[in-house]
């Protein structure tokens, strides 16, 4: 048994209350009853279990983050392809609209030279007319194209110049549509690629998100899993502690009854260490002095109380170092009832854990130092 009368330490608080009546009666060992570890046991248990179901609660949102950050991730790609494919198909059409304005500035020139022959030849065949009414149809007519088709409506012209009139007409009409067609192609283009970007922002907005999610719901589960394990930990070391005092009750006839809250056991509060033989000793009966439980014997002796090797009820008995009991302080007890000079009965606090009060029969008086009366 290894004990501390000095320091008190954090364990499972199970006071015991010593049915004295039975003691009084001379019965030295009885059968251990229940105590406060099963109810112990069963609150971390039920602590345990609602963590476990935040925890299942908890692993099936992040795996819902992580599954709905893949999609986004998968979607991000599908867009980065898309917005790939869009800027290609911007980068032609703007191409194809440049191509088609340096044709245009090549076609104009052309069409400039050609309109300068077309002139000429108008007057020509206005200066060939011999009646008025080539004249009022020119006067009447409106542009260019207009007093051509005045004239070709006065007399025929020639029929290179009706050929010249007409690629003029087709070449001015095409370049245009052309270049309509080319405009159209590069607003859808701009259109399209302006949205696959805004699109593809927003997707990445999206993907951390979840990734956050993920990652803060995935550090909530590593927490909870401490937390089950910290609890685990408190019940297999008080099933281990029930278990080291069932046993020495079968062994050695301890009593272990109903917990009671510190300081109910006895009738007086003392100063030392909750849950300690001096502890509970000082609760029973005054103690002046100070000191391990080892050093009772001469602190009391010092104080002038009478002591003794003979066991009698109400005294307190002292146990040197070792041998059993705690290797630096020692351990001491209350004489409950006593069978000879020999053999007595004790109660007393931390023999079997920190916070345990105990009866149990003594039949040897090896390694006591004395009795205080």
């Amino acid at each position: 048994m290894h004990h501390s009368h000095r320091r008190p330490r954090r364990v499972a608080i199970v006071v015991v209350l010593v049915v004295m009546a039975q003691l009084l009666a001379g019965r030295g060992s009885f059968t251990a009853s229940a105590d406060g570890f099963d109810n112990q046991i069963q609150a971390l248990n039920a602590q345990i279990a609602a963590l476990q179901q935040q925890l299942a609660s908890t692993r099936s949102m992040a795996t819902e983050a992580v599954q709905a950050a893949d999609a986004a991730q998968q979607s991000l790609a599908a867009t980065q392809t898309q917005l790939a494919t869009g800027e290609e198909q911007l980068n032609s059409a703007n191409l194809r609209l440049s191509q088609t304005q340096t044709a245009m500035g090549l076609v104009s020139r052309h069409l400039a030279s050609d309109k300068q022959m077309l002139a000429a030849d108008m007057v020509d065949e206005f200066e060939a007319q011999d009646n008025d009414s080539a004249i009022d149809a020119v006067l009447g007519a409106n542009g260019l194209t207009g007093a051509i088709t005045a004239l070709i409506g006065v007399r025929r012209f020639t029929t290179t110049t009706q050929q010249l009139t007409q690629n003029v007409t087709d070449e001015e009409h095409g370049l245009a549509q052309l270049r309509a067609t080319q405009q159209a192609e590069q607003l859808t283009a701009t259109t399209d690629v302006t949205g696959l970007q805004r699109l593809l922002a927003q997707e990445h907005v999206e993907e951390a998100s979840y990734q956050a999610q993920a990652s803060a719901l995935t550090g909530q589960g590593g927490a909870i899993v401490a937390q089950i394990g910290s609890l685990q930990s408190q019940v297999n070391q008080l099933r281990e502690e029930q278990a080291a005092a069932q046993a020495a009750a079968s062994a050695g006839g301890v009593i272990i009854l109903g917990g009671l809250a510190p300081f109910a056991l006895g009738s007086q509060t003392d100063l030392f260490p909750w849950g300690e033989c001096t502890w509970y000793v000082a609760s029973l009966r005054p103690v002046t002095w100070w000191g391990d439980a080892w050093q009772w014997a001469g602190e009391a002796a010092a104080q002038g109380a009478p002591e003794g090797m003979t066991p009698r009820v109400g005294a307190i008995v002292v146990w040197g170092r070792g041998n059993g009991y705690s290797s630096d302080a020692g351990h001491v007890a209350y004489v409950a009832a006593v069978q000879s000079p020999t053999s007595f009965t004790v109660n007393e606090g931390n023999f079997i854990s920190l916070g345990l009060v105990d009866q149990r029969q003594v039949g040897t008086l090896q390694d006591v130092e004395a009795f205080i009366y």
